[in-house]
């Protein structure tokens, strides 16, 4: 069975945040929490790796650029498989993933990997799909056999916009995970805590009170993009919130940060299809909030 992602998409957040995460400096701490909350962790899997793919299939003409196709997929035996797609242009390839993997590989260990399948040529020319697909397959293929570093794995799930896997990758070992996860959630590193949010939120479905619990403690954390990151999480189990968890998503509504403020709206307004008066009182006190994207999701609930 295959779980499908929406796409990222070329203009979203999410991209921007994958380079982001890209340029930072990672200590080892920031590696480990971003691999375990994709599924890469042996211990998770009985020393099972995960299997990576990334196939190239055909390129597309939109805003005046090329954007080639990523398909590609995480899956583990006898699990879920999960898909997504995303897309790059030939420069992105080049700059932040060809030349940065050439960069951390010895040349030898470069020409191991690579030496069956050159890089596609500048300028776009004739064939650039095909030497891309054959690049990236035996790129996966490396990441599957764990032959890559793993900060250089990080870069790559990075660059394909890699899901947070850790739902199919936990489900037997949900204690475990869950305490491993709790001391990340306070780690110093903002990206290790977020990365830990997102984590849960792969689990929040499960019903356990204390991935909940978690969650909304990372409401009140100092780092915009934690706090966020938990309200959305939060939003994909909205109509198993209790009135405790209705009036810290509340709270948020009169955040100074209004990436902040429309997550929370966007939550909320799940909640409105189930008729709770309280919760329509709470976005109507927000109808007419300074920040456009605020006052949509305020305005068109359940759409977020």
């Amino acid at each position: 069975m295959a779980l499908r992602f929406r796409p990222p998409g070329r203009a979203e957040p999410q991209n921007a945040l994958h380079e982001t995460l890209q340029d930072m400096p990672w200590s080892n701490s920031s590696i480990d929490t971003y691999l375990r909350s994709r599924g890469f962790d042996r211990e998770l899997h009985e020393g099972r790796w995960p299997q990576l793919e990334i196939v190239v299939h055909h390129h597309e003409e939109e805003f005046g650029h090329t954007w080639y196709r990523l398909d590609c997929a995480i899956s583990f035996p006898g699990a879920e498989r999960y898909v997504w797609h995303t897309s790059k242009r030939l420069v992105h390839f080049r700059e932040r993933l060809h030349d940065r993997v050439k960069e951390e590989l010895s040349p030898e260990d470069y020409a191991r990997h690579f030496a069956a399948a050159p890089f596609a040529r500048a300028g776009g020319l004739l064939g650039t799909t095909k030497r891309l697909d054959a690049w990236c397959v035996q790129l996966a293929r490396s990441a599957s056999e764990d032959e890559l570093p793993r900060q250089l794995l990080v870069l790559v799930l990075c660059f394909i916009d890699a899901p947070r896997y850790i739902a199919g990758a936990l489900p037997f070992c949900m204690d475990r995970s869950l305490e491993r996860l709790a001391h990340r959630i306070e780690d110093k590193e903002w990206f290790v805590r977020y990365t830990a949010v997102q984590a849960v939120a792969q689990i929040a479905d499960t019903g356990d009170p204390r991935v909940t619990s978690a969650l909304i403690d990372m409401l009140a954390d100092k780092e915009a993009h934690v706090r966020s990151a938990a309200v959305e999480s939060l939003s994909e189990v909205a109509f198993k919130y209790d009135r405790a968890v209705h009036k810290t998503l509340g709270s948020c509504l009169e955040d100074a940060n209004p990436l902040l403020r429309e997550a929370a709206a966007q939550a909320l307004a799940l909640v409105t299809d189930c008729g709770d008066e309280y919760v329509c009182l709470l976005l109507e006190a927000h109808l007419d909030d300074p920040d456009f994207a605020v006052k949509r999701a305020v305005r068109e609930p359940g759409e977020p």
